[in-house]
């Protein structure tokens, strides 16, 4: 769609679906917002980077959703379940490299081009899932509320979440874990169309029970995101010594195509590549696919250059360095933020104790990892 050079193609807007469901008072109609857009909001409306996260929650409150989540939660339950199962991989010789599956362009690819990679692919849904599952699973139980009264909403930059969520094997007995997605664009759609201004917006804190997020998990939004969360990680444990002030992998930060690092931790050689821009994956995936050892770990795909902050769901870039600005935006939250490691976050910490037990537990892999198949016609 962005590619098109007539602006021939459209997608199909959700947002009258989401006005219909917070204007049903038996609805409970629950809202979450991606760490990407934060960054085009706060490009949109020229707030500073430590404010975007309350003004962002602020809109959705003026908006009329019941209950406000920041999916950089589910970034970093995705981190905790993605990096155990990569540790498990390395510590059992299983199926290496271990690509991301959080990206649903990406994962739609190897479906349907490069099957073979599928038992590369880690088993863990997306963010957006992972929360959908959480929400629909665990905060309905909390609260006490019907899954026939709970409406929930993701907010993402990207139009590849909306076929995601609509996938079969996310909709158990027929529920949607999301039952609505809207791009950045379709949410300031909403927002003019309520003709809510700036000023008339108070901002807001994200709800409990999961209003804590980090850094890390804020990092998702941009390409090397994800790699460099799970490296906090990964280091940490493979060592069994603390992080302290080297918490940056600048290496695999950037708008390059195609990056890498190479980190020892604990006597181990992590061999990492990140990947923005699905032309810049065939090369790679042929040689795994021939039989080659690449050798690489893990390797992070992201379908748009640059990341999530460049997804086709945002409003299109309209200045040079509008990305690097972007980008800049994420990683100053990280920076500023109380913790930033996705395994130290205590509302995660929490939802474990009281609900997942472990990571990569049964119920974990029942409601956090998925499947994945060659696409059929």
């Amino acid at each position: 769609m962005r590619a098109c050079p007539c602006g021939a193609l459209d997608y199909v807007r959700e947002r009258g679906d989401v006005f219909t469901a917070i204007n049903d008072p038996k609805k409970v109609v629950v809202g979450f917002v991606a760490p990407a857009v934060r960054s085009v909001i706060a490009s949109e409306y020229g707030i500073p980077f430590d404010e975007a996260s309350p003004f962002i929650a602020g809109l959705m409150r003026a908006i009329g959703f019941d209950k406000v989540f920041d999916f950089a939660f589910a970034a970093d339950l995705t981190i905790v379940e993605e990096t155990t199962e990569f540790l498990n991989r390395v510590g059992t010789g299983g199926v290496m490299p271990q690509f991301t599956s959080c990206c649903p362009g990406w994962v739609n690819l190897v479906e349907r081009r490069y099957p073979e990679m599928i038992p590369h692919l880690s088993s863990c849904k997306s963010p957006q899932m992972m929360m959908g599952a959480t929400v629909k699973n665990h905060f309905a139980q909390q609260a006490g509320i019907s899954l026939d009264d709970l409406y929930v909403v993701s907010i993402v930059p990207c139009l590849a979440k909306k076929y995601e969520a609509a996938r079969p094997e996310f909709a158990p007995e027929g529920i949607r874990d999301v039952d609505a997605v809207l791009t950045t664009t379709e949410f300031v759609e909403m927002v003019q169309m309520l003709r809510l201004e700036p000023k008339d917006i108070e901002p807001a804190k994200f709800d409990p029970p999961y209003a804590r997020v980090t850094g890390a998990g804020v990092l998702f939004g941009a390409s090397g995101g994800v790699a460099e969360a799970a490296l906090r990680m990964a280091v940490e444990k493979l060592t069994g010594e603390p992080l302290l002030d080297e918490l940056d992998f600048e290496e695999v930060r950037g708008f390059e195509g195609f990056k890498e690092a190479t980190i020892t931790a604990g006597g181990t050689t992590v061999r990492v590549a990140v990947i923005s821009g699905l032309n810049n994956v065939a090369p790679l995936v042929k040689r795994i696919v021939a039989g080659e050892d690449v050798g690489y770990d893990l390797v992070e795909v992201m379908a748009c250059p640059g990341g999530c902050i460049n997804g086709a769901g945002h409003p299109v870039p309209d200045r040079v360095g509008e990305m690097a600005a972007r980008q800049k935006v994420l990683v100053n939250i990280d920076q500023a933020s109380k913790y930033r490691k996705s395994h130290e976050n205590p509302d995660i910490l929490r939802l474990y104790d009281e609900f997942y037990g472990e990571a990569n537990s049964e119920t974990a892999h029942r409601l956090l990892h998925t499947s994945y198949a060659p696409f059929r016609d």
